[in-house]
């Protein structure tokens, strides 16, 4: 077994990885409502609410997971405004 797998299969992982893991996971949902997302800022919601409202609709589809943070949501979101102007 080499290095990397053991540290892989430890019970803890360290936080920057299990950060940008969890996010990944995270990226395709925050993808999905993205133009629900943008639509509600432009309303001049905040992110705490908007973050709320966000992890309540996965929730009802099933498709939030527990390990998950709602800080995700708007890290996703950040993420996927700077993509876009990148193209």
């Amino acid at each position: 077994m080499t290095i990397l797998e053991r540290l892989q299969d430890a019970p803890r992982q360290p936080r920057r990885m299990a950060t940008n893991r969890r996010r990944e996971e995270c990226y395709e949902a925050t993808k999905e409502l993205l133009p629900q997302i943008i639509e509600a800022k432009e309303y001049g919601y905040t992110w705490h609410s908007i973050r709320n409202m966000v992890e309540q609709i996965l929730r009802e589809r099933g498709i939030w997971r527990k390990h998950w943070d709602n800080w995700d949501i708007q890290a996703n979101y950040y993420r996927l405004m700077k993509e876009a102007k990148q193209q």
